[in-house]
């Protein structure tokens, strides 16, 4: 008997796609929002970290107002004391002042014992409570770091989830996931397979980057994550970091230690039990490397499941995200992707060529016009669009000629105001007067509609 081929339940393939495209959605929406965060909330968290001594001398007047002349004159004298208690012990505890009476006895001040005022303890209390609250900025950039690395893990599980359901197969070759008896706790078929997902799923989630990326890099899939990365090296360091921050208070680890001792020399590396240091800048770069690698996971996942026919529009997805990360300045990040794009043949090749002009652009910021002059020089335009002309002509610092070639492309309806303005090429040149005067023309006609009816 001829052995039957498997098919698809119908619908399937639509179910996937639909929900891998939703997977990048919220996990591009949610990283978004990390990166508002950052922006919008590091500046008022800075300014508290700054007011400190302010806050700390309003809690002293406040206070002050509340005591009668007696009360005052007691808790002045007390605070005057504990001053000078203190300045003991600063004192005493400066490497010279150590070395000058290590062979004197001398008397501690610390655990001296000296009557105050019940309002002076109380205000000591809320002064020392003030002291010792940690800076806020930390807590922050420490709470952001967490939240980015699940947004991936929670990709990283949907991913899964869709490969498991347009290769079904996989799970019916596999070994066996339940007995007869967990069998027949299930109403249908559909129902254990769905269990079966879920479980593949758990158990993936719980193993680390390393073994993600062992399970993306299996037949059928073959995608590597760490040549999808910003920077593999500072990836893995970012997920060891987050593992510091939520099990071990911020600090380095043995295993942090460990994982990272591969990848850079022991000069580079904090010393076990010490806290990493941690700014803005590092977390906006952990941001970027995480957006990067994620988007371009789901890239990868879209052709290698579902094909040209079947998936989506890659090469628009791939562009818009180049475009958005070189007008916000990340020529780094933007690079990447610019040169990913141009490596997928499922991307049409006006847009590779954008990402190719692209990677220019990101080289050029990043490293100068010099490094890259040669080469788009030599870059032959004639049979290309104006559009392409003037790209090039910006690329080389000819600001004119591109505004030249730009408003015979606006005239002619090549392309319109709106395209320059968000293009990271020509945005510095849409202020100009001659694209501006021209700007009326593109808004309201179009090259079938002269009239603009």
């Amino acid at each position: 008997m001829a052995r039957q081929k498997k098919t698809i339940e119908p619908g399937t393939t639509d179910l996937a796609a639909h929900s891998l495209a939703m997977a990048r959605q919220q996990f591009m929406l949610t990283l978004n929002a990390l990166e508002e965060f950052l922006e919008v909330l590091t500046p008022h968290v800075e300014e508290l970290d700054s007011s400190k001594d302010q806050k700390l001398a309003d809690l002293f007047e406040n206070e002050f107002g509340h005591l009668t002349p007696d009360e005052l004159k007691a808790v002045s004298r007390d605070l005057a004391k504990a001053g000078a208690v203190v300045g003991e012990v600063a004192e005493q505890v400066k490497p010279s002042s150590r070395r000058r009476k290590s062979k004197q006895t001398t008397t501690t001040p610390i655990g001296r014992k000296f009557s105050i005022h019940p309002e002076s303890a109380r205000l000591l209390m809320r002064a020392a409570d003030h002291f010792m609250a940690p800076p806020r900025l930390p807590i922050l950039l420490n709470a952001l770091l967490p939240m980015a690395i699940g947004a991936f893990e929670v990709l990283v599980g949907r991913l899964a989830g869709v490969y498991y359901v347009k290769r079904p197969g996989v799970l019916d070759a596999s070994n066996k996931e339940f007995s007869l008896d967990d069998l027949l706790q299930f109403d249908s078929i559909e129902d254990a397979r769905k269990d079966a997902i879920e479980r593949r799923v758990e158990a993936l989630l719980i193993q680390g980057l390393d073994e993600w990326s062992k399970w993306f890099s299996r037949k059928g899939l073959d995608i590597n994550l760490s040549q999808l990365s910003v920077n593999w090296n500072e990836t893995v360091e970012l997920f060891q970091r987050r593992h510091i921050i939520v099990h071990n208070a911020g600090r380095v680890s043995k295993r942090y230690l460990d994982r990272l001792s591969p990848l850079y020399s022991s000069s580079d590396l904090p010393a076990l039990g010490t806290e990493p240091p941690i700014s803005t800048n590092y977390v906006q770069a952990a941001l970027d490397n995480v957006l990067v690698l994620g988007h371009l996971t789901c890239a990868f996942m879209e052709r290698n499941l579902f094909g040209k026919k079947e998936g989506g529009d890659i090469g628009g997805d791939l562009h818009s995200l180049e475009y958005k990360l070189m007008r916000a300045g990340k020529w780094q990040p933007a690079k990447k992707v610019c040169q990913v794009a141009q490596t997928i043949k499922e991307v049409p090749e006006a847009t590779r060529l954008k990402s190719r002009c692209g990677e220019w652009l990101c080289d050029k910021n990043l490293s100068g016009l010099e490094a890259v002059q040669a080469s788009i020089t030599d870059w032959d335009t004639s049979t290309l669009g104006l559009e392409y002309k003037a790209i090039k002509s910006v690329l080389l610092d000819r600001h004119d000629d591109a505004i030249d070639l730009l408003v015979i492309a606006l005239n002619s309806g090549q392309v319109h105001y709106g395209e320059l303005r968000d293009s990271p090429f020509f945005r510095n040149l849409v202020g100009d007067v001659r694209l501006r005067r021209n700007r009326s023309k593109t808004a309201h006609e179009s090259p079938s509609d002269p009239e603009g009816n």
